[in-house]
């Protein structure tokens, strides 16, 4: 991210701040505060940005100076440069010197990518309130923490050269890494990787601070080979703690263990898939190999993870297979989110001493399986309206508000609804973002306007009619009005009725509506109160499947995971009877000493293909 470079188009608010400054270094005996309530301005106004609430940061916590030197346009251009403003998680104050009406604060910000920036506050008290006079972002220098880091990783090494894993185990890593990793893993894993105690030489590579994650790059020669120890960290209370540590081997080695352990293939994968889920598509795209980002561009690559949502939002990624055939690693990775499952084919080679990502595929998807069967069925034009809101709801999932509606949003719209009406709007509606499934059906084509009607699906089960107004503005389409309506509208003269089911045509594919946990069930066998979190001393757990478009004779059935131990109970099976609608149960009875307490996963399966997901947690 640019520091000052970016300001030089905000002469008079920059020639405001530095006056200020330069003004208030001539007075001496300035007063030093830790902490003061009086400067919540700081606090109320981020969160206002927070919020995408411009205006009032700008009326209500600029002061009466900077408003007549910059414009609030001026002041939307500046936060533009600077993302984190409106991006910010937290701060906190380092300085802070105060003299008669003015102030002077200097702190860190922390978005919510975990990026930090220092940050200068000018304040200046106007009818008894502080107010901002100016602010200045900068980049924080990382020559000091490099060097901590290293330190820091080469003492646990010399913990693990005198075998002392205890200290390299407490001392060193990460509260997170404990709880993915045993102390007994952690020893099983060192003495795996014998470079990691029988060394010669330490060299250090390179270290970075980046998203508040420390990244250290060490060489271990033992006489024979060089090895490279990648290590991530993590900031926590006490300083830098080891995040994850990846021993990359020598190629010779690496390849032939590679051969016989295809495990190899799967750490590189999960990273990236990580980087996704928290996403950080530029963190994954900087994790494929050099022929892949030389034939894919990194806005390719962007538009590829946006056009698949199980990449950011799912809720389990299912390592199916993995293989090494001739130097080359294949695995297949099925992506589960509340559509279905999406299945991605990576083809992996060795290159600069570690397996990299050379290619991805998808094979099969929910989106392909969609595209498909509505390219037969529906006109052009609602194609390209669908697209449309698929694209907004991809930049709301992305939190990308100021896009969504300066890029979704006609000019009409825009004119008589502030970024913060937008935002409110599907603060109010969430259904427009977080629903299971969505089905237009209905076309008003009115030559520069088009209304499309049809209906989304809750998480919870619930259908609700919608109405999208679209209207063309320079040749492309841009939403002018969205709505929910309490019963689907008349159909209009001149509208278009499309995707209507032929009485010959197959029978729709089994759907998983919901799946509903609970502890007392009624005479008929449904769950009386609806549960997602029980007590570990329940004798049973009843689950109530209710299911959409069944056929005879399709075989159901219940896996239950205890995900901390990875343990899972005796499968249940049933077969359906009817054709359509219907509701299944199953139960488990406790076993011995109770239900192991922490995250549960309830998984479906149909014999016809399908698969739907179920969390829940046992409270200790």
């Amino acid at each position: 991210m640019a520091a000052n470079q970016g300001m030089s188009g905000f002469s008079p608010w920059v020639r405001l701040f530095f006056l200020f400054f330069i003004g208030g270094l001539a007075v001496a005996g300035f007063a030093y505060f830790s902490s003061d309530k009086s400067f919540d301005v700081v606090g109320d106004q981020l969160q206002d940005l927070r919020n995408h609430r411009v205006s009032k940061a700008y009326y209500e916590h600029m002061s009466k100076e900077f408003q007549q030197t910059t414009s609030l346009p001026q002041f939307r251009e500046f936060l533009s440069i600077y993302p984190v403003l409106y991006e910010n998680l937290s701060y906190r104050l380092e300085t802070s010197t105060v003299e008669d009406s003015r102030a002077h604060l200097t702190g860190i910000l922390v978005s919510k990518g975990m990026e930090e920036m220092k940050v200068d506050w000018g304040l200046v008290k106007e009818d008894g309130k502080w107010k901002v006079a100016g602010l200045r972002l900068t980049e924080l220098k990382q020559d000091d923490e490099a060097d901590k880091m290293i330190d820091f990783a080469k003492e646990q090494l010399q913990a693990l050269r005198e075998r002392d894993f205890v200290e390299a185990y407490y001392g060193f890593v990460s509260k997170d890494f404990q709880q993915q990793i045993s102390i007994g893993e952690f020893e099983a894993f060192v003495k795996e990787n014998p470079i990691l105690f029988n060394y010669r030489m330490i060299d250090s590579e390179n270290s970075r601070v980046e998203d508040d994650r420390g990244y250290v790059s060490l060489h271990l020669e033992n006489g024979k080979q060089t090895y490279l120890l990648n290590y991530t960290l993590s900031r926590e209370s006490d300083g830098w703690k080891i995040y994850s540590l990846k021993v990359i081997l020598p190629p010779e080695v690496a390849i032939q263990k590679a051969e016989t352990n295809p495990e190899a293939l799967v750490p590189p994968i999960r990273e990236l898939l990580e980087a996704l889920e928290e996403h950080q598509i530029s963190r994954a795209y900087q994790l494929t190999s050099k022929e892949f980002q030389g034939s894919t561009s990194f806005e390719n690559f962007k538009k590829f993870i946006r056009s698949f949502p199980a990449f950011s939002v799912r809720e389990m990624a299912d390592i199916k297979k993995r293989e090494v055939q001739n130097g080359t690693g294949w695995v297949r990775v099925n992506l589960h989110d509340e559509e279905g499952i999406t299945a991605v084919d990576f083809r992996m080679g060795y290159e600069e001493g570690e397996w990299l990502i050379w290619g991805m595929e998808v094979v099969d998807s929910p989106v392909k399986e969609k595209q498909e069967s509505r390219n037969a069925t529906v006109p052009p034009l609602a194609d390209q309206l669908v697209s449309l809101l698929r694209q907004q709801r991809t930049y709301l999932h992305y939190e990308d508000i100021n896009e969504a509606y300066e890029q979704i949003m006609s000019k009409e719209y825009r004119v008589h609804n502030s970024v913060e009406d937008f935002q409110a709007f599907f603060a109010a509606n969430p259904a427009f973002i977080e629903h299971r499934s969505s089905y237009f059906n209905r076309l008003l084509d009115q030559n520069s306007r088009a209304v499309l009607r049809g209906f989304i699906t809750t998480k919870g089960a619930e259908t609700l009619p919608v109405r999208f107004d679209f209207v063309k503005e320079d040749g492309k389409w841009k939403i002018d009005r969205q709505q929910l309506l309490k019963e689907p509208e008349p159909i209009a003269e001149a509208e278009e009725v499309f995707d209507k089911p032929e009485e010959d045509s197959p029978p729709k594919p089994l759907e998983f509506a919901k799946i509903v946990l609970g502890t007392e069930v009624n005479q008929q066998g449904i769950v009386t109160t609806p549960l997602d979190e029980v007590e570990g001393d329940e004798d049973f757990l009843f689950f109530n499947v209710y299911i959409d478009n069944g056929q005879p004779e399709t075989v159901v059935t219940l896996f239950l995971e205890h995900v901390d131990s990875g343990t899972s109970a005796r499968p249940l099976s049933t077969k359906l009877d009817r054709k359509g609608k219907s509701t299944i149960s199953f139960s488990y009875s406790s076993p011995k000493g109770g239900w192991p307490s922490g995250d549960y996963i309830a998984k479906l399966t149909a014999s016809s293909g399908q698969e739907y997901l179920f969390k829940f947690k046992v409270l200790k």
